[in-house]
């Protein structure tokens, strides 16, 4: 979640919860949000037996949760993105 996702909340309890979670590292800067991205395309400790893994902020594997290994709500999650897509018309 980065910051402009939650700015778009409403409440003062974000202005407040915000800063401490980016400092915390729980939420990043939207500057920094593309770093796992270009960690994961450009560092040479990434190999091809990491490919599918999670990589997490600042360029460090991760393992994925139980929910992130539960094959039936993957699926789910598949199919509600080809719907909201389908009826946005980008697919």
């Amino acid at each position: 979640m980065t910051r402009n996702a939650t700015e778009l909340a409403p409440g003062p309890i974000f202005k407040i919860l915000v800063p401490i979670l980016v400092a915390t590292g729980i939420v990043t800067t939207l500057e920094n949000s593309g770093m796992a991205s270009l960690f994961a395309a450009a560092a040479a400790n990434f190999e091809a037996k990491d490919s599918g893994g999670y990589v997490v902020p600042y360029g460090k594997m991760s393992k994925p949760s139980a929910k992130g290994l539960d094959v039936k709500l993957g699926e789910k999650l598949w199919d509600w993105t080809d719907d909201e897509l389908r009826k946005k018309g980008l697919l």
